[in-house]
């Protein structure tokens, strides 16, 4: 039997969760279980759970042998492209006979709504000398309450990203996803949904979704964002746009540098343009 849900409404750019459970209710144990989900028309693949794969647009997820009343989950993200219809049909085969072949076949309708333009919203960094974690944030309110109590140093706007999906200078923005880790209570940022969507299948990580939109390459008005790590401190990652503070932490100070993360617009930038 197959099941599928999604885990918000479809919109224009934005990634869109589908979630299937595939489960043995037959008399036997099943062999050879296997998901197929097409990526739907009108969208693009994003992230699958780990042993599923993409081939021929098509996610095939591997389940093996299922003993009776067991179930597997498997989670494909896609995003959608464009207004209008989105069709996901998804089907589940084993190697035996099947009694009941019509709930081997789950299909989701749904219509694609518009995304607002983004534009460009300013990214600020505090800093806490508790937990020695800078902190990011698009909102401007959650800066002043954090910058006000006492237990971080408000350091200004570090740059801009965009705050839905859109083009800016002729670049097309990808999201910029926030989680926080309930171990540490750190928040760690990644522009990889490889990353971000399997970081949340640990119970010590939740997704804490899209923190604006950022830039793949480099434009006019564009300035790199690096990321660092910090070996001597488990999961402590530090984010900056200033080359000469990327460079002197890994030079004199023991950061491993991981490169850029993207690219954010320069403060003092004009809007830009291109949808």
């Amino acid at each position: 039997m197959l099941s599928q849900t999604r885990a918000s409404n479809p919109a224009v750019g934005k990634d869109l969760v589908l979630d299937f459970v595939v489960s043995n209710v037959g008399q036997v144990t099943a062999s050879n279980v296997v998901l197929s989900e097409p990526i739907p028309a009108g969208s693009t693949y994003v992230w699958a759970s780990p042993g599923c794969t993409l081939a021929s647009s098509t996610v095939t997820c591997n389940f093996g042998s299922m003993p009776i009343f067991t179930s597997h989950a498997a989670r494909v993200v896609v995003r959608p492209l464009a207004l209008g219809p989105l069709v996901s049909t998804a089907t589940v085969s084993a190697t035996e006979p099947e009694s009941t072949p019509y709930n081997n076949s789950n299909t989701l309708n749904m219509a694609v709504s518009s995304t607002p333009a983004g534009v460009p919203v300013f990214r600020y960094r505090l800093y806490s000398p508790v937990t020695l974690e800078h902190h990011f944030t698009t909102d401007l309110n959650e800066y002043t309450v954090l910058g006000s109590n006492g237990n971080w140093n408000m350091e200004g706007a570090i740059g801009k990203v965009l705050d839905n999906p859109g083009v800016y200078n002729g670049v097309q923005a990808t999201p910029y996803y926030r989680l926080y880790n309930t171990s540490n209570n750190w928040h760690h940022w990644t522009s990889d949904p490889n990353e971000y969507y399997t970081l949340v299948q640990f119970a010590n990580w939740s997704a804490e979704g899209v923190d604006g939109y950022i830039l793949p390459t480099t434009t006019t008005n564009a300035t790199p964002l690096y990321r660092l790590l910090y070996p001597f401190v488990a999961g402590l990652h530090h984010w900056t746009t200033d080359a000469n503070e990327y460079n002197t932490l890994i030079g004199s100070y023991g950061w491993i540098g991981e490169g850029g993360s993207g690219f954010v617009i320069q403060t003092g930038a004009p809007p830009g343009g291109g949808g």
